[in-house]
């Protein structure tokens, strides 16, 4: 046995026992092989790290006597090719390790080690160990918010709400364009060739740009369905080719006002003329008005639309939750894990299918049975263990004191976030 890799599989087993940050946090700092701990860790959740194989791929088995957990194992699987040599080397690998310890190495390829921790966590207590894609984002507005942002300006920017998947594209040379999800995941290339092969055509224009988007489809329930698909049909064809992106600030020029920011996209939107799979999100002024945006707001929302942004014209572009940035919406939505799931009561109508899904929220389960349609429901409960693990868009009315959520409505699956 590995003393160290011991030491880690009970650090693991510690932090998962505890309900408390705090010591989580203080398990990580102290705990004495930093160097193993920071590779496993840096392995386990930085979203650049892909191993091209999930915990699917593996059955449940008995295992051996060794509680151990070896970060060298997943070091390994990233530089090896083909599917099924992958799972030959981690089943080999881990023919003598206990079930629980076999679990941390395969939960550590869906990006998630499951002991109630997450990147920011981790830097807390280490920093710098994970590399960290931070984008600007929007509160919800409150008018003591709005109040306090926007008091030295005149007027403002508002634009429409996206119903779409946060993405950064990266255009570093003609034949290396990178399109990476909110949370830093490089997107799979099938998904984006129309636009990746648009901006190809204007490489002129768009050369060295950082882009901040949104990536939408008239199809969106499908597109996210495709989001990590490898294979290509007729049907994932269809749906790629409605795929749109709507660029709507330039990352590259952070350190100017959004209102240089704003001017240099109208003069590249004027530049690419008229293009079908790329475009740049409208940037409509209005003074200083509290009540009138959230007229604005309403009429956008009775429309069918998700809402509008408002953003500060003088700011630059902050890689945080900001201030400067205020989200007028209908309803609050949270991403959230599938946990376990339940099926409806007998003798009513959703019996033999579907009644609902757990979720974790905060480290509680929550439960959510509204918001599904008929065959929602039929289908889930006929492929049901295949969703443990996956992310749901909840949307809810409040928070509750006691830690909860009042009145979970199911809205879609969050394919594009890891399991």
């Amino acid at each position: 046995m590995n003393i160290i890799y011991a030491e880690l599989f009970k650090l693991l087993e510690d932090i998962k026992r505890t309900h408390s940050l705090r010591r989580k946090i203080e398990l990580l700092q102290k705990f004495p092989h930093q160097k193993e701990l920071k590779q496993l860790l840096y392995l386990a959740y930085d979203p650049q790290v892909v191993f091209g194989i999930t915990s699917k791929a593996f059955e449940n088995r008995n295992g051996g006597m060794l509680s151990e957990v070896d970060p060298n194992i997943l070091e390994q699987i990233s530089s090896i090719k083909g599917r099924n040599e992958k799972i030959r080397a981690i089943t080999t690998a881990t023919a003598w390790l206990t079930p629980k310890a076999r679990q941390y190495i395969l939960s550590a390829l869906d990006k998630d080690l499951n002991i109630g921790i997450g990147i920011k966590t981790i830097n807390k207590a280490l920093p710098n160990t994970i590399r960290e894609f931070n984008l600007q984002l929007a509160y919800k507005q409150t008018e003591k918010r709005y109040n306090l942002a926007f008091s030295d300006t005149d007027w403002l920017y508002y634009n429409l709400k996206i119903d779409g998947v946060r993405c950064k594209v990266e255009v570093h040379g003609k034949d290396d364009i990178r399109f990476f999800s909110r949370y830093g995941r490089e997107m799979e290339d099938f998904l984006v060739d129309n636009i990746k092969y648009e901006i190809q055509k204007h490489y002129d224009v768009f050369a060295g740009r950082h882009l901040d988007c949104e990536i939408y489809s008239d199809h969106f329930q499908k597109f996210m369905r495709l989001y990590r698909r490898k294979n290509i049909d007729l049907n994932s064809i269809y749906i790629r080719n409605s795929t749109r992106l709507a660029i709507f600030d330039l990352i590259d020029m952070a350190d100017k006002p959004l209102t240089a920011r704003v001017k240099e996209m109208e003069n590249l939107q004027e530049a690419i003329e008229r293009t079908r799979f790329i475009t740049f999100l409208k940037y409509h002024k209005i003074p200083n008005d509290y009540s009138k945006i959230a007229e604005i707001a309403s009429e956008y929302i009775k429309g069918g639309d998700e809402g509008i942004i408002i953003k500060h014209p003088h700011k630059p572009y902050e890689f945080k939750r900001s201030n400067y940035w205020l989200k007028f919406k209908n309803k609050e939505t949270i991403d959230l894990k599938v946990i376990g799931y339940y099926s409806g009561e007998k003798n009513t109508m959703f019996e033999n299918m579907l009644g609902g899904l757990i979720l974790d929220y905060n480290g509680e389960e929550l439960r959510c049975g509204s918001g599904f349609s008929e065959d929602e429901r039929k289908e889930l409960w006929a492929n049901i263990t295949d969703i443990i693990g996956m992310y749901v868009e909840v949307s809810y009315m409040e928070a509750t004191e006691t830690g909860s959520l009042r009145h979970p409505v199911f809205e879609r699956f969050r394919f594009d976030l890891e399991r």
